[in-house]
C-alpha cells in the first residue's frame, strides 16, 4: 500500500506475460493517501487498468485530500492510466466477473479488505473463465424466446444513450416495440432472475464506467410514443420526446411552454417531476399507468403519486408506460414570446455535452451560485469541467471519463459543505 512497495510489485507483474494488467488497489489510511497522494499514479506504471476502491480508514475519519476521489483526480491529472473508481469492493467484483477474459491478470493491492476480492475471484476460477459472467446464460436464454421481437444489443455501449455520451456497457439493451414484449420481458427477467433498469432518453443520466449488469429497457416503440388531445386532456406515451409535448402550445395547451428548457422523455421528467421558470409536471398530471418489475400494470391517481422537488416517490420502483394530464388552453401570444425567451436564454446549452442541471436547489438558494462563488466555475478533473455559462451544469469533452463527472460532483459537494454548510442533493440519476 506505500508507493515503493507499489512500484516493486508492478516490476514484478510487467515481468510476467499476460494479456492485460489489470491492477485494483485499495489505499489505506486517509492521512496517507494525503501525505504520499502524488507518489501513487507514477507508481503502477505497466498497468493496462486501475481500479481504485474506496480508503479503507483503519478507523480514520475522511479528511479533504485522502479520499480516494481525491486520488483518483491526482490520477487524471498526473497519468494516462486507464483508470476508475469502484463505489466497494463488491462493485469492482461485479465489473471484473463479467470484464476478466482468459489471460488476463489481475493483481490485487492494499492493506485492507481488499484480499477478498482476491479470495473471490480465486474460487471463482476454479469454474473457469465463462463461469465469472453473471447473466452471460440467462440473457442467452431469454434472447432465443420466439416471443421476442424488439431490438436487442448484446454488450452494447450505453454512452451514446445518454447526454453525456460516457459510461460503460450493458449486457444486453432492449428497445421494446410494444408493451406486451415490454410486460413478458420483466416477467422473464424476474424468474432468471436478472436485474433491469430502464432509461428513457438518458439525457439527465450519469452511467458508471464500469456500465449496466443484466437488461437496460428503452421504451423506444410506437407503443410508448402516442400523444392524443381531448379538450383539457393529454394522454402521452413514456417513450414521447417533451419537446413534442411542448409543441402542443401551438394548438392552445401553453401551460406546457416551461418543457422547452428540459430535455428528456414524459416518463423521465414525471419521475423525476421536471420542472423550470415555475412549472413543474405536478402542475399538470392527473394520473400515470405504471408497470412494477414483475410484470404488474396498475394506475395510479395524482393523490397516490407523491409528487415533491424533482421526485415522485410512487413511481421510483415502477416504470412509467403512460401519463394523463390536465392543461387547459391559455393566452397563445404570451405563451409564444415565453418559448422564445426560454430559446434565447437556454441556447448556450445545445453547446455542451451534459446532463442538465446537476444539483438539486437547496432551499432559498441555487446551486449554481453556490458553486460559483466555492471558486468552481471552469473548474476540471480530466475530460469535464464545470461550464463557464452556468456553474450547475458539467460539459464532457471528448476523452472524458465518467469518474471524471463523479468527481467533480463530489468535489463540488465537499467545497460547498466545508465553505457554506449546505449539502448539496444530486439532480443527476445514476446507473451502474
Amino acid at each position: 500500500h506505500h508507493p515503493t512497495e507499489i512500484v516493486a510489485a508492478m516490476s514484478v507483474l510487467t515481468s510476467l506475460p499476460a494479456g492485460r494488467r489489470i491492477v485494483v488497489y485499495q489505499p489505506h489510511r486517509y492521512t496517507r493517501t494525503l501525505a504520499l497522494g502524488d507518489q501513487f499514479p507514477p507508481a503502477f506504471a505497466g498497468a493496462d487498468e486501475v481500479i481504485l476502491i474506496p480508503v479503507y480508514p483503519a478507523s480514520e475519519a475522511p479528511i479533504m485530500g485522502g479520499t480516494i476521489w481525491d486520488l483518483y483526480e491526482r490520477f487524471r491529472a498526473q497519468s494516462e492510466l486507464d483508470v476508475m473508481v469502484a463505489d466497494s469492493l463488491e462493485h469492482a467484483w461485479s465489473y471484473l466477473r463479467h470484464h476478466l477474459k482468459s489471460g488476463d491478470l489481475l493483481a490485487v493491492l492494499g492493506a485492507g479488505d481488499v484480499e477478498n476480492i482476491a479470495a473471490w475471484a480465486s474460487d471463482s476460477l476454479h469454474a473457469g473463465v465463462s463461469a465469472l459472467d453473471t447473466y452471460r446464460d440467462p440473457i442467452s436464454r431469454l434472447c432465443e424466446r420466439e416471443w421476442l421481437h424488439s431490438d436487442l444489443r448484446r454488450d452494447h455501449v450505453l454512452g451514446t444513450k445518454t447526454g453525456l455520451h460516457l459510461g460503460g456497457r450493458a449486457d444486453l439493451v432492449a428497445d421494446m416495440r410494444s408493451e406486451e414484449e415490454l410486460l413478458t420481458l420483466l416477467r422473464t427477467a424476474a424468474n432468471e432472475r436478472i436485474p433491469v433498469t430502464v432509461i428513457g432518453a438518458g439525457r439527465n443520466s450519469l452511467v458508471h464506467d464500469f456500465g449496466v449488469r443484466g437488461i437496460v429497457v428503452r421504451l423506444s416503440g410506437d407503443a410508448f410514443a402516442g400523444l392524443r388531445v381531448e379538450g383539457d386532456s393529454v394522454v402521452a406515451g413514456a417513450g414521447v420526446p417533451l419537446n413534442r409535448l411542448a409543441s402542443l402550445v401551438d394548438e392552445g395547451k401553453t401551460g406546457l411552454v416551461f418543457l422547452e428548457a428540459i430535455p428528456g422523455t414524459v416518463g423521465g421528467a414525471t419521475r423525476m417531476n421536471a420542472g423550470a421558470y415555475g412549472a413543474e409536471m405536478v402542475d399538470f398530471v392527473e394520473w400515470v399507468r405504471v408497470v412494477d418489475y414483475s410484470g404488474h400494470v396498475t394506475t395510479l391517481s395524482k393523490a397516490d403519486l407523491g409528487f415533491r422537488y424533482r421526485c415522485c416517490s410512487a413511481v421510483l420502483d415502477k416504470i412509467v408506460i403512460e401519463v394523463g394530464l390536465s392543461v387547459p388552453d391559455g393566452d397563445l401570444a404570451e405563451a409564444l414570446a415565453r418559448r422564445a425567451m426560454i430559446a434565447e436564454q437556454r441556447a448556450w446549452q445545445s453547446r455542451l455535452r451534459s446532463v442538465g442541471s446537476v444539483f438539486k436547489n437547496p432551499p432559498d438558494d441555487h446551486a449554481g451560485r453556490l458553486i460559483e462563488a466555492a471558486g468552481l466555475k471552469g473548474f476540471r478533473i480530466g475530460g469535464a469541467s464545470f461550464a463557464t455559462e452556468h456553474a450547475n451544469f458539467i460539459n464532457a469533452e471528448k476523452g472524458a471519463r465518467s469518474a471524471d463527472v463523479q468527481a467533480l460532483i463530489r468535489h463540488a459537494q465537499v467545497a460547498v459543505r466545508d465553505q457554506f454548510g449546505i449539502e448539496l442533493e444530486m439532480e443527476v440519476s445514476r446507473y451502474g
